[in-house]
């Protein structure tokens, strides 16, 4: 890292600042672009990293404009031979770090579900599939999950391509992965980010992911073999339209998931309508017992 720190002018009008993150393949920079002034956030590609797939996220990353996906600014090959991404640089925290403290509250949980959604729309409705969408890749923007932003599409890839990834290749992550990209990654398409979401929001909703094992082979099992325990089970207070929506969209068969981004947009409007029903209804019963309990009182008053 140092050796990166030491070649900051070598990144095109980028000057290092300090690292912030450091992964196994790249590593995280606040740099300053010295035209603007502006922070970015500049990764550069490690020793270990696929130059071929840092530069498919770069040239993926510069054609998408969505205020929920994070904004390119740059790309480059540093004088070292590194290839660099530079990209809007965020204040908050990832989604993983917020569901490390406790699960959101359902109001949080559909904002978090509308705007991945919308993203998932715009980028299906380009044939383009994130294929790996999980917590610690969604950014909550000031620790706001109704101001988030998608990260990394390292591995998205257009529907109709084969050959990218090799046969028995794992590509994703295995608590938010659909079955058949566990089984054949070139079998992907709308609906195994439909599923990745649907995990997303069982995690948001329960406080823990879907699947868990002790090591990625019976994580895998687990993923490929057998169901997540039901939502409602473990947390009974998840309204039930709701759930059965997020069952929906983790469903084994991906023929019985919503069809893509767009399609499930229409879903979770009709399913927050009936949450907002439900919670109505609550309210007047509460309201209802209340004012039974009240006139109870006021019933052992008169007797005294």
């Amino acid at each position: 890292m140092v050796s990166l720190l030491s070649r900051a002018s070598s990144y095109g009008p980028f000057e290092v600042i300090r690292p912030a993150a450091s992964g196994g393949t790249a590593s995280v920079f606040i740099a300053r672009d010295r035209s603007t002034e502006r922070l970015v956030a500049l990764k550069v590609l490690e020793e270990t990293g696929d130059p071929k797939r840092f530069d498919r996220e770069a040239r993926i990353l510069a054609t998408i404009v969505h205020p929920n996906v994070v904004r390119y600014v740059a790309h480059g090959i540093a004088q070292s031979g590194r290839p660099w991404l530079a990209m809007e640089w965020l204040e908050g925290e990832d989604l993983d770090a917020r569901l490390d403290r406790a699960p959101l509250s359902i109001e949080q949980t559909l904002h978090v579900a509308r705007g991945i959604a919308e993203v998932l729309a715009y980028a299906h409705s380009r044939r383009l599939v994130h294929r790996d969408l999980k917590p610690g890749n969604v950014f909550l923007v000031d620790r706001d999950p109704s101001q988030l932003r998608v990260l990394d599409f390292g591995i998205a890839t257009d529907f109709t391509e084969s050959g990218i990834t090799k046969t028995g290749t794992i590509i994703g992550t295995a608590q938010y992965m659909a079955p058949e990209q566990a089984l054949d990654v070139r079998t992907v398409d709308a609906r195994t980010d439909v599923f990745a979401l649907g995990a997303i929001l069982y995690h948001c909703l329960t406080g823990q992911p879907p699947y868990r094992g002790a090591s990625l082979r019976e994580l895998l099992a687990y993923v490929v073999q057998a169901k997540a325990r039901p939502i409602r089970e473990v947390a009974p207070s998840v309204p039930a339209e709701l759930a059965a929506l997020v069952t929906r969209m983790m469903a084994r068969n991906p023929d019985h998931r919503p069809a893509d981004g767009g399609a499930l947009i229409h879903e979770l409007l009709e399913a927050r309508r009936l949450v907002g029903r439900d919670d109505e209804r609550k309210e007047e019963r509460d309201e209802h017992e209340r004012g039974s309990s009240l006139a109870g009182d006021r019933s052992l008053e008169m007797h005294a």
